[in-house]
């Protein structure tokens, strides 16, 4: 089928997501510039999972498997830093890095006195998300030396019912206010909302 298609089109880039999704690109021959956006390297994800405390979820490779199917690409696409780097150290010459930047369509406007100070955390409601999330609304909680204002955390849907910070606020804080992201703001994020102009 991929081929009847590159036929009727004469495809001149193919831009594939995700490893699990690199072998459609065996389908097309050196005429097509193959590009594999890999988003994370799932080399051993299972074992990572495991060595973190949590059980294995989503998908995982071999390393074998990844470096195969990064070979079937002519540009290997790598969001993060540090991933590029050990996709390069594993013989990977065609590895790109390209953070996701999303364009900056207006300037930020200064927070306004007593305003709270927001946090906008948009994401899957992935294990790693939440985890991640749940770590700095802990440490947030119990730093003694942070900012001596709200904290809003506008969450996207999927994390919502996912993320309640763990620790107790420090006495006097008032602990972090959160709000789905599109949605409307549950009671208690009302004030903070209108604080900030939202």
């Amino acid at each position: 089928m991929l081929g009847n298609h590159h036929r009727l089109r004469r495809y001149q880039v193919v831009h594939v997501n995700y490893v699990w999704y690199a072998p459609l690109l065996r389908h097309f021959g050196p005429d097509v510039l193959k590009v594999l956006d890999s988003h994370d390297v799932f080399a051993d994800r299972a074992q990572v999972y495991r060595q973190a405390g949590l059980q294995p979820a989503w998908f995982s490779t071999s390393l074998q498997q990844e470096d195969e199917a990064f070979g079937w690409a002519d540009a290997v696409l790598a969001i993060q830093r540090d991933e590029a780097r050990a996709m390069a150290a594993r013989g990977h010459g065609h590895v790109l890095f390209l953070p996701y930047l999303e364009p900056l369509t207006a300037g930020f406007t200064p927070r306004r006195q007593g305003g709270p100070l927001v946090l906008g955390y948009l994401g899957s409601g992935n294990d790693w998300n939440i985890r991640s999330l749940r770590a700095f609304l802990d440490a947030w909680q119990v730093r003694p030396d942070r900012p001596p204002v709200q904290l809003l955390v506008v969450l996207a849907p999927s994390l919502m019912p996912l993320i309640e910070p763990n620790a107790p606020a420090k006495p006097g804080a008032a602990p972090p206010v959160i709000a789905k992201a599109g949605g409307a703001a549950p009671e208690a994020a009302k004030p903070a909302l209108q604080a900030c102009g939202g």
